[in-house]
């Protein structure tokens, strides 16, 4: 698709450009689920690293939702951190701390 397309349908330059990434990823190198349903969580968390706007939140919920990873905690998700955060009286002043104290 055009990115005049991708903007006409309400998406951001920087989310155009990323999906483009992982398009050509997919293009170039592949992404086969099955293949990767083989690989250990850091393994597929690495491979996904290395695309150009994946980061650790979505490369952990690639994990979960894609390859059903049951054994998955993303402690960047902001809902998971609010709801830990009340349900534990943690300040979240110090961000670095908090995600220790969450793990």
């Amino acid at each position: 698709m055009s990115n005049e397309s991708l903007r006409s349908i309400g998406l951001s330059a920087s989310k155009i450009s990323y999906l483009k990434n992982i398009a050509e990823f997919v293009e170039t190198k592949g992404l086969n689920c099955d293949e990767m349903q083989q690989l250990e969580n850091e393994v597929v968390l690495k491979i996904l690293a290395g695309i150009k706007g994946i980061g650790p939140w979505t490369a952990q919920n690639f994990l979960m939702m894609a390859l059903g990873r049951e054994d998955v905690f993303s402690p960047d998700d902001l809902i998971l951190q609010n709801v830990i955060s009340e349900l534990y009286g943690l300040k979240k002043e110090n961000k670095k701390d908090f995600k220790k104290k969450i793990l």
